[in-house]
């Protein structure tokens, strides 16, 4: 069923983005979180940062609320995302940012189980996988000021050149062909049904739910520091 077993991990985007000035600021890493039963995206978040755990406490955050925002922000998007809720199990690799207990304190007070795949596994979350090869090799290669995947394949072009998107437009492009175009193209993998259908099926049967509202999330997917209590009190981030 829907968010039984959800993966969870990064790639970066093979995408040279830029400022408002048209000044190159770097290839972004995408964060995403995958639906194993519907294989439907139910949260991601872009950043040009490394991959700490805060963005992946974004990426959850994001998976956990409803897309309602997508109306109005993008408007030229035709189709519906109605991917959100709370998830049973999230599977991911193990990599530091993973591993830390400020993800497996939020997600235990979330209620949700963290499964660590076996190192050097990818079957133990072989959608996910699959799903950046195709993100990768089959959106991000067709836009201009693409980085390709390899050098070699770049055949001595200076694709540096052609950069012209910046974050805000990649995040556009990203909502537009995750929602229009690969929820709703036939997968190998559901027998030829598209994630979105799948998702809709299951969805009657076991509707997605919140457990906590959007400020109690907050709280929860919040990075946790400790201090030593001294004769001035406590001191964080420069604030007594």
């Amino acid at each position: 069923r829907i968010l039984q077993i959800v993966e969870i991990d990064h790639t970066p985007v093979d995408m040279w983005v830029v400022d408002e000035n048209g000044k190159i600021l770097g290839k972004p890493n995408l964060t995403l979180l995958l639906c194993r039963y519907s294989r439907c995206v139910i949260g991601w978040f872009l950043s040009l940062e490394s991959r700490a755990v805060d963005t992946i406490f974004d990426a959850i955050r994001h998976a956990l609320m409803p897309k309602t925002y997508t109306v109005d922000r993008y408007p030229e998007i035709q189709s519906r995302w109605d991917c959100y809720g709370w998830m049973e199990k999230i599977v991911a690799d193990n990599g530091a940012e993973f591993a830390g207990k400020d993800l497996e304190t939020a997600l235990y007070n979330l209620g949700i189980i963290l499964e660590f795949a076996g190192a050097y596994e990818p079957n133990d979350k072989p959608h996910i996988e699959r799903f950046f090869r195709t993100f990768n090799h089959g959106f991000i290669h067709h836009l201009k000021g693409t980085s390709l995947a390899r050098v070699s394949d770049r055949k001595g072009e200076d694709l540096q050149e052609d950069a012209c998107v910046t974050l805000p437009e990649l995040e556009r492009l990203i909502h537009i062909w995750i929602i229009d175009v690969y929820h709703h193209r036939p997968h190998a993998g559901l027998d030829g049904r598209t994630p979105a259908a799948v998702w809709a099926e299951s969805a009657e049967s076991f509707p997605p739910r919140l457990k906590v509202d959007a400020d109690t999330l907050d709280v929860e997917l919040s990075e946790v520091d400790s201090r030593s209590l001294g004769r001035g009190g406590v001191e964080i981030n420069n604030n007594h």
